[in-house]
């Protein structure tokens, strides 16, 4: 009698172990593709944070050119004509009131 309770414990010791050991092998495979997906979510952050810094120096490039070309032709403007459009020089002084901290990309 005790010799058949023996057995049936070895016999399910073995299966919780053999199940156990199938469990691990499952979450170590589980482990190997999250870290997986992490390297490929962090090479896209490093992507995406590369296209947000080139887009900030366009629009601070194109910012600096826009108020460079509203000043030649405010510039190049005879002085009775400039005195008569007040609409270019509204524009010109909007410009340089533009905030110059950098632009926030919001994704």
């Amino acid at each position: 009698m005790n010799d058949m309770k023996n057995r049936q414990l070895r016999s399910t010791r073995k299966k919780k172990r053999t199940e156990l050991e199938a469990d691990i092998k499952g979450t170590k495979l589980d482990i190997q593709r999250l870290q997986q997906q992490r390297a490929e979510f962090d090479a896209l952050i490093e992507q995406r944070n590369q296209r947000a810094q080139l887009l900030r120096h366009a629009v601070a490039e194109l910012k600096s050119d826009l108020h460079q070309e509203q000043q030649k032709s405010v510039e190049a403007m005879s002085p009775d004509m400039a005195a008569t459009d007040g609409a270019s020089k509204k524009l010109v002084a909007a410009t340089a009131r533009l905030p110059n901290a950098p632009v926030e990309v919001v994704s």
